[in-house]
């Protein structure tokens, strides 16, 4: 195709792709981060709102009284 200096280039060129450190993946290591900070926000939310439901619960629920348990006369 080129002659002698396309042969003689593939050749002598050493195989660098072993001799290389590898190339680290910054957009996995970003995605992975940002997944870990949204789980984390979701696990806060979801915590928040069952105390919130709980408290709730524990206002709603009738207090024990001596009216509340004293029986009502005939």
């Amino acid at each position: 195709m080129f002659g002698w200096f396309a042969t003689a280039s593939v050749a002598t060129e050493p195989k660098r792709s072993s001799q290389l450190a590898k190339k680290p993946n910054y957009d996995f290591e970003k995605r992975k981060k940002e997944l870990d900070r949204k789980a984390k926000r979701d696990e806060k939310i979801r915590n928040k709102r069952s105390e919130a439901a709980r408290a709730r619960e524990e206002s709603d629920a009738p207090a024990t009284t001596d009216e509340a348990t004293t029986p009502l006369p005939e």
